[in-house]
């Protein structure tokens, strides 16, 4: 699990170089973003005659910054990959009643890919505090329910990495003009 300052490019390249590393090894990998599936819907049906940036999610503006450009070169650098899959994890409109269960529902999403693939490598991005392994203000978080996992067994190991850096680059899109700022 790797987790990003949503906007930055440097954990989405990160990944980048893991797929390569490990496709370069013989391995399949699946990479999961925290994209709601139905925004990406016509672009993973068809990812030969689409660009990503058509997706719905691509499109739309979002003011926590995922829809990247970082993340669509992730997706378009592997997308005809043969042994490399995306699949995306963030909860759609329809799948939750309370908002505090989307960790539950995302974590529960992996957790069902990593049970149709077990022999793959598995990749995914999200935010931060997403991957935690520890509560977030008394939250349990996606990576806490992996680490609860592994306490019992059902997941032999994982690893979760956060992405904190005295200087990262990012499109910051504050509603009124869209800019580089380095943090």
């Amino acid at each position: 699990m790797v987790g990003e300052i949503h906007g930055t490019k440097e954990p989405a390249e990160f990944v980048s170089s893991l797929v390569d590393l490990f496709i370069n090894n013989g391995n399949t990998v699946q990479v999961g973003l925290e994209i709601p599936s139905e925004e990406v819907n016509n672009f993973a049906l068809d990812t030969a005659d689409h660009n990503i940036y058509s997706s719905t999610f691509f499109k739309t503006k979002r003011n926590d910054n995922r829809a990247s450009s970082a993340w669509a070169s992730l997706i378009n650098k592997f997308k005809n990959i043969p042994n490399v899959d995306f699949f995306y994890y963030d909860v759609n409109a329809g799948d939750f009643k309370n908002y505090s269960d989307r960790d539950s529902l995302m974590y529960t999403k992996i957790k069902k890919r990593i049970q149709l693939h077990p022999t793959w490598k598995t990749i995914t991005l999200s935010g931060n505090v997403h991957n935690m392994l520890l509560p977030y203000y008394g939250e349990i978080k996606m990576g806490l329910y992996f680490y609860y996992d592994m306490y019992r067994n059902l997941f032999n190991c994982i690893l979760s990495l956060a992405h904190v850096d005295a200087f990262v680059t990012l499109l910051n899109d504050t509603g009124k003009i869209a800019k580089v700022r380095r943090d």
